[in-house]
């Protein structure tokens, strides 16, 4: 019976060898293999090694032989074909997108305490292995059905076609989820949040998962362990909510300080408040990263980031009442949640000047026109509201101020421009409506260029 049994499973092994050596796999590991095999044949039946070889198929690095994980031998295996472990880990770490550092991590324990040498070659032999042991199913399904030829020893080319398809097709799915990310974030300004998680979820997430199951031995229980989904879901969600938190905060938060006696809002914290705001923000979105990414130091990461936003969430508490506003009754300063206002009656005069401000260096410079009011009180106090440029939201807000000031009949003292203003406000002007252009001149009380 046992001979039997040893003659069942010659042609699965055979067929197992050959492939092995197809994908030049040492000679070393090659014996190692196949003679543990061999010692599993004989009292295992062909559909039992079968079973056998497909469970370590699908279960990658965590469930190699206890005699592939013995550290001498690895050690050896390193020693004899150092160039193949390097190349092979390169591959993997490369393939993967995971860090070497973390494919140890996930290992057995026993294989963490190793040398660095030893892992490097268990870590090559397991991502090998794993390619051999998923493709069992091509060779047991074959020698079931067919029955081999002479002109049958490429066995393994319809897989290699079918894979070489996977990888083509995931490959552009994954592309079409990265770039699908980005029109939904571009779009999410003018559409709305709704419209964004639509288009994220349909036509960029489902595309990118479909691609992530062709590509990689994922299911639906472990797909989001895999680094390359939590690189794609920082990547294409939270990096994006963090920027359109960023870009529409200072919107919200004048949405819930604006009252209906204010003809203008603007937002005024300290600069160094602003600084912290931003320098924490980023502490926040980098650490998210790397808690999305690492396995170590994760109660260190989880620390920094808890730390970092309780202090984002007491700056924003302390400073979300620091503004200034012109409202019916007076002009309003509040900081630190001290609110001040001044009456039209303290209120000595009103300077409105401008100036041609330069950004950048080399060839991003750049120019442009920006003026400012600055309220002058009775006590000695000035308010500056800035700075406003040459566009319609800026231009309307500068004359529904001047005629404020008008009505209430405080004296407003208007700088001249130079010419080097009027040279650039006339280029400028040419590409905008005449009726800005109107609005503009009526601001500061001038006829022409």
């Amino acid at each position: 019976m046992g001979k039997k049994e040893n003659l069942e499973n010659i042609d699965l092994l055979k067929s197992l060898e050959q492939l092995m050596e197809d994908f030049s796999i040492p000679d070393c590991l090659r014996e190692k293999t196949i003679k543990i095999l061999e010692t599993k044949k004989k009292t295992m039946s062909d559909e039992e090694v079968y079973r056998y070889l497909e469970q370590l198929g699908s279960e990658e690095i965590n469930t190699l032989p206890v005699d592939l994980m013995n550290e001498k031998w690895l050690q050896s295996v390193y020693a004899s074909d150092s160039e193949w472990v390097e190349e092979e880990v390169d591959f993997f770490v490369k393939a993967s997108y995971e860090p070497f550092d973390e494919k140890v991590e996930a290992s057995p324990p026993l294989i963490r305490g190793m040398s660095q040498n030893a892992q490097k070659s268990y870590i090559a032999i397991s991502s090998n292995l794993f390619n051999i042991f998923s493709q069992i199913d091509d060779i047991f399904y074959q020698k079931k059905t067919t029955k081999p030829t002479k002109n049958e020893d490429d066995f393994s080319t319809p897989n290699k076609v079918s894979r070489s398809l996977k990888v083509v097709f995931g490959n552009i799915l994954m592309l079409i989820g990265y770039i699908f990310a980005l029109v939904a974030f571009i779009l999410s300004g003018e559409e709305g949040m709704g419209a964004y998680l639509t288009i994220y979820l349909f036509m960029a997430m489902l595309p990118f998962l479909i691609g992530l199951f062709l590509l990689k031995d994922v299911t639906l229980k472990n797909f989001y362990k895999h680094t390359v989904f939590r690189g794609y879901f920082y990547l294409s969600f939270i990096v994006p909510i963090a920027f359109m938190i960023l870009i529409n905060f200072d919107q919200w938060k004048k949405d819930l300080l604006y009252e209906p006696d204010f003809i203008l809002l603007h937002l005024a914290s300290n600069e160094w408040i602003s600084v912290i705001e931003y320098a924490l923000f980023a502490i926040l979105i980098i650490s998210t990263g790397y808690i999305i990414f690492q396995r170590k130091h994760l109660k260190k990461l989880l620390l920094v980031f808890s730390i970092s936003f309780i202090i984002f969430a007491g700056v924003q508490y302390v400073s979300f009442k620091d503004y200034q506003a012109i409202a019916t009754d007076g002009v309003i300063h509040s900081s630190f949640g001290s609110k001040e206002t001044y009456e039209w009656g303290e209120v000595e005069g009103v300077h409105l000047y401008g100036k041609t401000e330069s950004f950048g260096t080399g060839t991003s410079r750049s120019e442009e026109f920006r003026w400012s009011f600055e309220f002058h009180m009775e006590n000695g106090d000035t308010i500056l509201f800035d700075p406003f440029s040459y566009r319609e939201g800026p231009i309307e807000e500068s004359i529904k101020i001047k005629n404020k000031m008008e009505t209430e009949n405080i004296p407003m003292k208007i700088e001249p421009l130079t010419e080097e203003d009027r040279t650039l406000l006339e280029v400028g002007m040419d590409y905008e409506e005449a009726e800005l252009k109107e609005e503009f001149f009526k601001l500061f009380e001038i006829d022409s260029f």
